[in-house]
């Protein structure tokens, strides 16, 4: 029987890790079935390079760096930040064609996104605008979770939020979500579901957002803004307030949420293989595309007048020079705030 594979865009911006998780060491991934290494020169900035040394294909991540090259752990070839070979031991000249490819990497957001595609074609202007994770107004954290499925069905989870009725019944979910009438429109690159839900009982979790910003307890005013940007990272825009309020936005006018409680919810899925799917248990999807997973950095990012101190956190402004702790690097909070969005 054929293994399914999958493919996947490649000329498009992948989250391919937190920026407090590249340091100054060798950090493998694997996107778009493309295994990279991962590392921070010594002047902060970032290099992506294949991880697979020219001479015998041993993975460079197993080796280590000296200064900003990369040595690699197995004859001790010598590759700079630019995927360039600078030495080969035991001979005087070097291969002209001794190289590895070097990947485009942007910092932006808070995340280290890189273009598995043809290099030609990466624009940082095509990266997701996420700006409230690093914007001071915003306070707000994350985590990277293992999802074995197709990564599409991450992106089906997230664009379509009645399931909240009925998985988080307890927390984020009521039964208007699911009846609530909603707009969905969409461009060349992106698609967005918008769903107000007017003069109802805040769910719980909600209620009590607005009741420790504003200390009220009536009914709200509740929206859903759900934005698609291919091929896989979706923002979604959450909150509700005092109904009435002016929340909603009517007659040409953008509406004003000065009386509510806000959060954005942001994820990148990070597209990787995984062993064939298989065809029984509900964890796991069985058509032919189903032998990708995905790894989704999930982050939440709340107005930091209004976030709880034991709700949010924000990371270094240079997190390479700090010594990284596991709630430097990961949220410690319920999977309300980072496991699904509001």
């Amino acid at each position: 029987m054929k293994t399914p594979t999958t493919a996947f865009p490649l000329n498009a911006w992948y989250a391919a890790a937190y920026d407090v998780e590249v340091r100054h060491a060798l950090l493998p991934r694997t996107i778009c079935n493309q295994k990279v290494v991962l590392f921070r020169r010594t002047d902060g900035q970032v290099a992506v390079l294949e991880d697979a040394c020219w001479h015998r294909l041993m993975p460079l991540s197993l080796g280590r760096l000296e200064g900003d090259e990369l040595v690699c752990g197995y004859h001790g070839l010598v590759y700079n930040s630019q995927g360039r070979c600078t030495h080969m031991p035991s001979q005087e000249t070097l291969n002209p064609s001794a190289c590895v490819r070097n990947f485009p990497a942007v910092e932006k957001h808070r995340f280290v996104w890189i273009w598995p595609g043809d290099p030609a074609k990466a624009d940082p202007a095509l990266i997701p605008d996420m700006h409230w994770n690093d914007d001071p107004a915003w306070a707000g954290d994350g985590k990277m979770i293992r999802v074995n499925c197709d990564y599409r069905l991450v992106v089906d989870n997230l664009m379509d939020l009645t399931h909240e009725t009925f998985v988080h019944g307890s927390s984020i979910g009521n039964r208007e979500v699911a009846e609530a009438p909603f707009v969905a429109t969409h461009g060349d690159r992106s698609a967005t579901v918008t769903r107000w839900m007017e003069n109802i009982d805040a769910p719980p979790f909600w209620g009590g957002q607005i009741r420790h910003a504003r200390g009220y307890t009536g009914k709200v005013d509740r929206w859903q803004i759900i934005r698609f940007e291919g091929p896989c990272t979706v923002n979604i825009d959450v909150g509700v307030a005092e109904a009435g309020s002016g929340a909603v936005p009517k007659d040409g006018n953008p509406g004003d949420r000065g009386k509510g409680a806000t959060a954005t919810c942001s994820t990148p899925s990070r597209p990787r293989p995984t062993r064939p799917a298989s065809t029984s248990g509900p964890s796991r999807a069985t058509t032919a595309s189903a032998s990708s997973a995905s790894r989704t950095s999930c982050a939440r990012a709340w107005p930091a007048s209004s976030a709880k101190t034991s709700w949010c956190s924000r990371r270094s402004k240079k997190p390479w020079t700090t010594t990284p702790t596991t709630s430097s690097t990961t949220s410690t909070s319920t999977p309300a705030r980072c496991g699904r969005a509001g």
